[in-house]
């Protein structure tokens, strides 16, 4: 699957202004960021980009979407929109390592979720969410959109097991360093569609639960990126520690099969009469804890760590290590978030260039700052900023993004 949290491409079994990477944005719908996978790739923070990482490229569980995703009141057949305004100010619009474009923009957006209880023990629930940028003074870019689209089965049985079955959409239309996981293209115009299947079953253990998920996901896109298939079966435990804390440990392996992208040869060229294949293991561990009783301080830490193969001369091949730390704290109308990402990247086979030996390196660093006040039932008012900082020992791999931008979101 094709997300990120950076600015970066990313896939499934996957991380912001990279679409490579993530699992948990761990917010509410309303502060969203987005994350990663096969293709690691790094764009525009946008919403449903958060939500899909959430069902499977940071490794949230069904609890966890969910948790984000129902307002707890609902019951019976129940709806909830979420309209949202936003201005702002991005200072590099196309991620340049040499002449940065700044532009405002203006922008919106629509959450919309329907929910309800059949019998005692089968809910389902469709969730649509859409967002739309446009960029006032960009010479080279006009717009950015996305939309996400879930429909979920969830059934209880009565000896502590749960069967889920989901369908996941995704559309994406923005400005994405691909580089990561596609290093034989940089920034370039990322327009496609991806489809998933994610059946999953949880048991409960005690006082914790063990889940396996089996998804498989189709990504359509237009050129020059190569369209992927995927199946990523993933085995997720968590355990519940004194009403406070929760831990999850997370292993998933992934197999990806390109449409006509072929293999390469170590130096890069492409060996003709192949199709790349990739093969992924992920390990992710998981902490949340609440520090009062009140529940006004929370923070949520994770790691993780990826080992990628191609079936060829491993010129794809890469590992990848990422931490992960948020911090939120909610009070009287008020709403604060903070969280930071580093990832780093090292390439065995790649180097830095035809002349330059050494084994390419690859760094990110993403920072949020979200503030947001209820101003009345309905209406809040929310300010962000976000900053991006990709280095390495590649000039193509040095830049940086700041955005700032402000808005209203109007619930009904």
């Amino acid at each position: 699957m094709v997300f990120r949290v950076g600015r970066s491409r990313l896939a499934v079994p996957a991380d912001s202004r990279s679409l490579g990477a993530v699992w948990g944005i761990w917010q509410t719908p309303r502060t969203l960021r987005t994350g990663d996978g096969n293709l690691e790739g790094r764009g525009r923070p946008l919403r449903c980009l958060a939500l899909a990482l959430l069902m499977g490229g940071l490794g949230a569980t069904a609890e966890e979407l969910e948790a984000l995703l129902l307002p707890p009141e609902l019951s019976g057949w129940e709806h909830w929109v979420n309209v949202r305004v936003r201005g702002g100010y991005d200072d590099n619009v196309l991620l340049s390592s040499f002449s940065p474009e700044g532009s405002a923009f203006l922008g919106g957006g629509l959450e919309a979720m329907v929910w309800r209880t059949i019998g005692e023990r089968t809910t389902v629930e469709a969730f649509v969410n859409g967002d739309y940028r446009q960029f006032l003074t960009a010479a080279n870019v006009h717009n950015e959109a996305d939309a996400f689209g879930l429909l979920q089965v969830k059934h209880d049985w009565p000896d502590a097991w749960r069967v889920t079955g989901a369908f996941e959409y995704l559309y994406q239309d923005q400005i994405l360093d691909v580089s990561a996981t596609e290093p034989t293209l940089e920034v370039v115009a990322v327009q496609g569609h991806t489809f998933i299947v994610r059946p999953t079953v949880r048991r409960q253990l005690g006082g914790g639960w063990v889940e396996l998920e089996l998804p498989a996901e189709g990504q359509l896109f237009h050129s020059p990126l190569d369209d992927t298939w995927q199946v990523a079966p993933r085995l997720t435990g968590g355990l519940p520690l004194g009403g406070r804390d929760d831990l999850t440990l997370s292993y998933a392996y992934a197999h990806t099969w390109y449409e006509t992208e072929p293999d390469r040869a170590a130096d890069g060229t492409a060996l003709p009469g192949t199709r790349r294949q990739m093969t992924d293991q992920d390990v992710r561990l998981g902490w949340k804890h609440v520090w009062d009783a009140a529940r006004r301080w929370q923070t949520t830490a994770r790691v993780s760590g990826r080992w990628t193969a191609d079936h060829a001369s491993g010129y794809y091949d890469y590992t990848r290590a990422q931490a992960f730390l948020q911090v939120r704290y909610r009070s009287g109308g008020w709403e604060f978030s903070g969280d930071a990402r580093f990832t780093q990247f090292h390439y065995p086979v790649q180097t830095v260039s035809a002349t330059d030996p050494a084994h390419r390196l690859r760094s990110e660093i993403t920072g949020n700052l979200a503030a947001e006040r209820a101003l009345t039932r309905w209406l809040k008012l929310f300010v962000d900023y976000t900053f991006d900082r990709t280095y390495g020992n590649r000039s193509e791999d040095e830049y940086t993004v700041n955005t700032v931008s402000a808005g209203l979101n109007f619930e009904f």
